[in-house]
């Protein structure tokens, strides 16, 4: 916040100390070319913008719990994978070793 407690740019007071988010423009850098494609053509199929599709990613990170870099590897939890993909471990094995 500016020092005469005037908001920052795309924050806007709504009441003491609590901020409401307008907009923010941000600019990505680094950004890996095949995974922009890629999401680039989810959104296309999902009729969304890119923009949509990247806040959606960036609050599904943010709502994870945070591992500190001093955790062990054990302490990691498997997440569990969207519906429809029941026998994707079967459907893997299909693909590596042909059916049977």
């Amino acid at each position: 916040m500016d020092t005469d407690n005037r908001p920052a740019e795309g924050l806007k007071r709504i009441t003491g100390n609590v901020l409401q988010v307008v907009k923010m423009d941000a600019t990505l850098t680094n950004l890996d070319e095949a995974a922009y494609h890629a999401l680039r053509a989810r959104a296309v199929v999902e009729g969304r913008s890119v923009d949509a599709l990247m806040n959606d990613a960036i609050a599904a990170y943010l709502a994870r719990p945070s591992i500190s870099r001093t955790s062990s590897l054990r302490q990691l939890r498997p997440e569990p994978y969207p519906a429809g993909n029941e026998r994707l471990s079967m459907e893997i094995d299909e693909i590596v070793y042909g059916a049977r």
